[in-house]
C-alpha cells in the first residue's frame, strides 16, 4: 500500500511524529529540526562571546568581534536558508522542489567560506573581512560607506599590524585579490574538510567530484533558465533533504571547532549517530521512488 505523504504533511504535527507512523520524510523532517536547534544554541553561544569575553589588547578585541560577527552573519545566514527550505519540505508538492536547487548551492557557499576561513590564522582572517566588505562597498560605489568602514573600523587593526589596503580611490578587487574567497575548489580542499568534518563521515568525502559537480553543474540549469529542463522533476525533495543534513552536519562541526571550543561536540556526536541510524531506511526509499520515476 503506497504512503500517502501529502497527507502526512497536511496533518503533521511535531510533537506525533512517530517513525513507524509517519514513515522516513517525517523521520527527516525531526533530524533537520534538530539540526537547526544545534545551530540556533550556536548562535546564542557566539553572542555569549562577544558580549562577555573582555580581551585586554583592544586590536586583539577588534579582531575578535569582527570575526565572531562575520561568522555568525554566516551561520545566520544558513539557518535561514535551512528553516526556509524545511517549511517547503513539509507542505510544497514535490514536483515544484527543482524550483529550489539553487538553495542548496548558498548552503553550500556558505559552509565552504566558513570552512576556508577556519583554515586560516586570525589575522589572514580578519583580512579577509575587511577586503570582502570593502570590495563590495567599492563595487557599489558606497564611497561614505567604504570610507567609514576604512577609517572607522579597520584603519586601527590594518596600522597596529602594519597592513597595507589601499584606501576608496585606489582599491579594487585586483589589488587586493589575495585576501578575498577563492574559487571553491581552493575553500573545500580535502585537507581543510577533513580538519573540521564529524566523526563518523567517509575518510576522503569528495566535496568537489560529487557535491559540487551535482550543484554547480548539474544543477545549473535551473539557475541559468535551461529551457530542456524546464519540465523535469523527479527526486528533487529528496537531494534537498539529503544535501541539508549533509550540509548542515559539516557546518555545525566547523562552527563547534573554530568559535566555541568543542562546547557542542556532545549534541553534534549524537546528532550524527541519530542521523547514520536513519540513513539507509531514507536510501532505500529513496532509491525506489528512484527506481519508480525510472
Amino acid at each position: 500500500m503506497a504512503v500517502n505523504f501529502n497527507k502526512i504533511f497536511k496533518n503533521y504535527k511535531k510533537q506525533e511524529i512517530k517513525a513507524t507512523e509517519g514513515g522516513v520524510i517525517p523521520e527527516q523532517i525531526n533530524l533537520i529540526e534538530s539540526v537547526l536547534e544545534i545551530i540556533k544554541k550556536q548562535l546564542s553561544d557566539i553572542d555569549y562571546i562577544g558580549k562577555n569575553n573582555v580581551l585586554s589588547n583592544k586590536i586583539d578585541e577588534l579582531r575578535r568581534d569582527e570575526l565572531l560577527v562575520t561568522k555568525k552573519r554566516f551561520l545566520h545566514f544558513f539557518y535561514q536558508v535551512t528553516e526556509f527550505l524545511l517549511e517547503k519540505i513539509k507542505t510544497e508538492k514535490k514536483e515544484n522542489f527543482r524550483f529550489y536547487l539553487p538553495n542548496l548551492r548558498t548552503l553550500f557557499d556558505i559552509y565552504s567560506k566558513l570552512l576556508f576561513l577556519a583554515n586560516l590564522n586570525l589575522d589572514d582572517q580578519m583580512l579577509n573581512c575587511i577586503c570582502e566588505r570593502l570590495d563590495y562597498l567599492k563595487k557599489l560605489s558606497l564611497e561614505d560607506l567604504f570610507k567609514e568602514n576604512y577609517y572607522g573600523n579597520y584603519k586601527p587593526f590594518l596600522d597596529a599590524r602594519n597592513y597595507q589596503i589601499p584606501g576608496y580611490t585606489d582599491f579594487s578587487t585586483k589589488a587586493v585579490r589575495k585576501y578575498l574567497f577563492p574559487q571553491m575548489e581552493q575553500r573545500i580542499k580535502s585537507e581543510y574538510v577533513n580538519r573540521f568534518k564529524p566523526n563518523g563521515f567517509p575518510k576522503n568525502i569528495d566535496l568537489i567530484g560529487v557535491y559540487y559537480n551535482m550543484l554547480y553543474r548539474f544543477f545549473s540549469g535551473h539557475v541559468h533558465g535551461n529551457i530542456l529542463n524546464k519540465d523535469s522533476y523527479g527526486n528533487e525533495d529528496l537531494w534537498v533533504i539529503t544535501n541539508i543534513e549533509i550540509f548542515s552536519s559539516l557546518i555545525i562541526k566547523v562552527v563547534d571547532i573554530d568559535i566555541l571550543n568543542n562546547k557542542n561536540n556532545v549534541e553534534i556526536e549524537n546528532w550524527i549517530s541519530d542521523f547514520k541510524r536513519r540513513g539507509p531506511e531514507f536510501r532505500k526509499f529513496y532509491a525506489k521512488r528512484r527506481a519508480k520515476i525510472s
